[in-house]
Order: C-alpha cells, then sequence, then structure tokens
C-alpha cells in the first residue's frame, strides 16, 4: 500500500519508522500535577514578592529597596547625600539602583534555577536560555 506521498507502510516498518505507540497519560494524574505545579508557581511568586533586597551607595547614605520581583519599594537619602549636590546624588541614586535591581534579579534567577531543578526541568531551562542569548 502507497502513503500520501509515495512510501510504503512496508517499508517504513521495515526502518523502524512509523508512528510509535502513544504512552497512556491518566488525565487525573496530569490534571493533579498541573494543580501541584499551580500552587508551586504561586508559592514561588509569593515568596519573591514579600523578599527585599536593597541597594546602596554613598557609604550607605543612599539606599534602594527592591521586591524579589523587580519591584521598587523605597528609597532612602540622608541629609548628608542631599547636602552632597545634584550630580553626586544623581550618581549616586542610579548605583544603588543598579545594584539593588542586580541583586533582586540575581535573588529570582536562583529561586526559578531550583523551582525548574525541583521540576525535572532544570536542563530543559538552561538550554532554553543558551538559544535566547542567555548564560551558558
Amino acid at each position: 500500500m502507497y502513503m500520501l506521498f509515495g512510501g510504503s507502510d512496508k517499508k517504513k516498518k521495515e526502518e523502524g519508522g512509523g508512528a510509535k505507540p502513544a504512552s497512556k497519560l491518566n488525565p487525573f494524574d496530569a490534571m493533579a500535577k498541573m494543580n501541584e505545579l499551580a500552587t508551586k508557581s504561586n508559592t514561588l511568586t509569593k515568596d519573591l514578592a514579600g523578599t527585599f533586597v536593597s541597594g546602596q551607595a554613598m557609604d550607605g547614605k543612599v539606599k534602594v529597596t527592591f521586591t524579589g520581583t523587580q519591584v521598587p519599594m523605597e528609597v532612602e537619602i540622608t541629609e548628608d547625600a542631599l547636602a552632597a549636590g545634584a550630580a553626586a546624588l544623581s550618581a549616586a541614586l542610579t548605583e544603588a539602583m543598579k545594584e539593588g535591581h542586580a541583586k533582586s534579579v540575581g535573588l529570582q534567577q536562583s529561586k526559578l534555577t531550583a523551582f525548574y531543578d525541583e521540576l525535572g526541568l532544570g536542563g530543559a531551562m538552561k538550554e532554553m536560555g543558551k538559544g535566547m542569548g542567555g548564560q551558558q
């Protein structure tokens, strides 16, 4: 018998090709696994949103605090920092923001890596990151 585009069933069977038997997936098990994944994902998001990291500059006179989800929460500037002038304060604020943001991103990446590893997806996520210009 010939297939739609040539080739025969017999030839494909001899070469080990053709359709593979579908694995049996219990829909109830799949649903339970998806619910577990959603619960863990929500817990991780709440954990990151409730975690705070800070960046500092001018020996701690300027401080910017972010959540683990990169949301800026607070800026603290001492009177000494204000007295340093606009240019110095601007540079210090930028430095503190960059440091705080970098810490927040690092925290999120480490938590997500642990989450993916727990799910058995760590290697797959690293491979995806390589394709998108991520770290190797």
